[in-house]
């Protein structure tokens, strides 16, 4: 070999040595930078300063990180997400919910579809219901992180208030619903294990949004930065995530999920009237009405709550379906006694219907002010108006009944029982009202096609004199369309009349105990 080679060779191994010598390096010093990250993320979880996933990052950093890959990163989480959800396959499928809402945050149409996404289409895979009830809840997350993200925006806060008003308000898993919104809307022990920055995190529960007195707590009162004034409905926004609710309070019972709709639905039309923002999907029409929707739904949740309370202290089954409720103690008579161990019960079943009665007049306003705002829904509206001061007017007039029932000083007891005496005698007249005009068909001379049975109404009458009846007259309507059902005619209206009816039949025997 000659000097040159040799010389090449020696050159090589060397070169060889210095790459191990620095491999080796490499390798010590990785083990010692793992070692210390793990420590100072150990710390961070501890301090509660640091996230531990990509998805604590903002849309923005996301943004910058990915840069032209972005969007196919986009394209791949759609279809993969949604061929999951078709299979049933959910095991990473919040991971990639999270990252299309940090890559696509600009997007409204995209939070709509997957808070929709997760409340319905995710919440009905689940067998479980309180699964169900888990997921919806998850959705509200989704929503309240874009709500801290792009406050104050009208798409993301009705969507918000859908989720209270249609799914747990409506759904056909409600009462289920109702009884946890109710129950973890006040002060309760988490039973969360984990911290929601920890891995493995998965909310099974709603945060207390009261206090112990059952007034909503200070940090969601907080004002945020965008100050408007309805001047027509005189309601200031101060941007606070349930300023709405104040008036109402306290809610030692807990909120009803109709309550929190409204709250909501308040905001988003408030941004819309006077902060002259658009719905992506609704119209202005809808979002203005939901608001009163929202109330009058309210009233007939804490009607019901009443009733189930109110037959529990009378130890009655309680019906399955609510309008049973309104039979199942109408021979509670006025010298009636509740034991002791049931008057918790009675007390809130009176809180309930105070706040049926309250809310009730918060609902005709409401309608009120949307219908001048809109007067294609003027008449449509009308019998919401006349239906919720009905059932307002009689929540009324059973407050007052079993706060007299549970008075120990005769004296008091007396004067209750004359002033329920005549708040159910006024819920008699809008109840046999609202049974009349819209519920009630109109007189076979009007209908020849309907079958033969007894005349209705009184020769001159229609459904828009009916307060120009006497109390004896409009009884007299009632009494024959009574008659008529139980012979078997009007069947096709049992179900819009029977409502009404049952209320009736409620009213009549508690007035005939006070001796009216």
């Amino acid at each position: 070999m000659n000097r040159l080679s040799r010389n090449h060779s020696i050159r090589a191994r060397s070169g060889r040595t210095g790459i191990v010598v620095v491999l080796v390096l490499a390798i010590i010093a990785s083990v010692f930078t793992r070692h210390l990250a793990l420590a100072q993320r150990k710390q961070n979880v501890v301090l509660g300063t640091s996230g531990t996933s990509l998805s604590s990052m903002n849309s923005y950093a996301i943004a910058l990180l990915l840069g032209g890959l972005r969007g196919p990163l986009v394209m791949f989480l759609w279809p993969s997400s949604e061929m999951q959800k078709s299979e049933r396959n959910l095991e990473d499928f919040d991971t990639k919910i999270e990252w299309i809402r940090l890559l696509q945050a600009e997007f409204d149409s995209v939070h709509i579809f997957q808070i929709w996404n997760k409340a319905y289409n995710i919440s009905v895979q689940m067998a479980n219901i309180g699964n169900k009830y888990s997921t919806i809840l998850d959705a509200l997350d989704y929503a309240h992180k874009v709500d801290r993200e792009r406050p104050n925006n009208i798409n993301i806060i009705a969507a918000i208030a859908g989720i209270y008003f249609d799914k747990l308000g409506n759904s056909q898993e409600k009462d289920y619903y109702k009884r946890r919104i109710r129950a973890e809307s006040l002060p309760h022990e988490s039973r969360q294990k984990a911290r929601q920055d920890e891995a493995g995190w998965r909310r099974i529960e709603l945060d207390p949004i009261l206090d112990a007195n059952g007034n909503v707590l200070p940090e969601y009162l907080k004002p945020g930065t965008v100050t408007l004034t309805d001047d027509e409905r005189k309601l200031t926004y101060d941007g606070s995530e349930l300023q709405y609710l104040k008036e109402f309070e306290p809610f030692p019972d807990g909120l009803s999920p109709f309550a929190l709709a409204y709250n909501y639905y308040v905001r988003s039309s408030v941004l819309q009237e006077v902060g002259s923002q658009t719905h992506s999907q609704l119209s202005d029409l809808v979002i203005d009405s939901r608001p009163a929707l929202s109330l009058k739904n309210w009233v007939e949740d804490e009607l019901q709550f009443g009733r189930v309370n109110e037959i529990t202290a009378a130890g009655k089954p309680i019906p399955a379906e609510r309008e049973y409720m309104e039979d199942a103690t109408i021979d509670l008579t006025a010298d009636y006694s509740f034991s002791d161990d049931k008057l918790e019960s009675v007390r809130k079943a009176i809180r309930a219907y105070d706040r049926a009665a309250s809310v009730a007049i918060a609902a005709d306003t409401a309608y009120e002010v949307h219908t001048k705002r809109y007067t294609t829904n003027l008449l449509l509206y009308r019998e919401h108006r006349e239906s919720v001061l009905a059932h307002g007017s009689l929540a009324a007039a059973d407050a007052e009944y079993l706060r007299a029932l549970i008075e120990p000083d005769a004296a008091k007891k007396k004067q209750m029982l004359e002033s329920a005496a005549l708040k159910y005698e006024k819920a008699l007249d809008l109840q046999s009202i609202v049974l009349m005009r819209f519920n009630l068909p109109p007189d076979r001379t009007d209908n020849p096609d309907r079958p033969e049975g007894p005349p209705l109404y009184p020769p001159g009458t229609n459904r828009e004199n009916l307060e120009q009846l006497t109390r004896a007259q409009r009884a007299v309507i009632v009494t024959n369309m009574m008659r008529a059902l139980e012979a078997g005619l009007y069947t096709d209206t049992i179900d819009d009349a029977g409502v009404w009816l049952r209320a009736i039949n409620r009213i009549v025997p508690r007035l005939r105990t006070l001796g009216r």
